[in-house]
């Protein structure tokens, strides 16, 4: 229950927010060009991953830890893609290594110099043990796609 209430909580501070920073603004999670990712809408402790022309062809991977959790709890975890290619960015198509994780991001393309916000669902229901899944992001600015690594204690 607890759990419960801190995410509520973290999603109705993102949900202000962003409705703060980007009135007038269509997109929801996209952020002025103008503006940083640190100084954007974007909650703290949130990894950001840059996706600029120079490293569009290389592989980007990252891990993000949901700690310990009790067996049945569901949990997100949030990350910031931050546009810095010479075109508008789009998320293809995401895959994910089990039915328990989702992805949640606006479908809209993110400009460049703008930022999209993206939240990864895990449900712990029937889990127990250390756990690892893999969510495979494609984009239009890369040939690689970018792989997130969610991992969890189940207890």
């Amino acid at each position: 229950m607890r759990l419960l209430k801190t995410i509520f909580i973290l999603a109705a501070t993102i949900a202000a927010t962003v409705a703060c920073h980007n009135s007038g603004n269509a997109g929801g999670t996209s952020v002025s060009g103008t503006e940083t990712a640190r100084t954007a809408i974007l909650p703290k402790n949130i990894t950001t991953f840059v996706i600029s022309d120079s490293i569009a062809d290389g592989q980007v991977v990252d891990t993000l830890s949901f700690g310990r959790m009790f067996s049945g709890e569901q949990a997100q975890q949030h990350i910031a893609l931050v546009n810095r290619t010479t075109k508008p960015m789009v998320i293809i198509r995401t895959e994910t290594s089990c039915g328990c994780t989702v992805a949640e991001y606006d479908k809209a393309p993110v400009q460049k110099g703008d930022t999209l916000l993206m939240t990864f669902l895990f449900d712990s229901r029937g889990f127990h043990g250390w756990q690892q899944k893999r969510m495979t992001i494609h984009t239009s600015a890369s040939r690689k796609p970018i792989l997130i690594y969610l991992e969890a204690e189940v207890e």
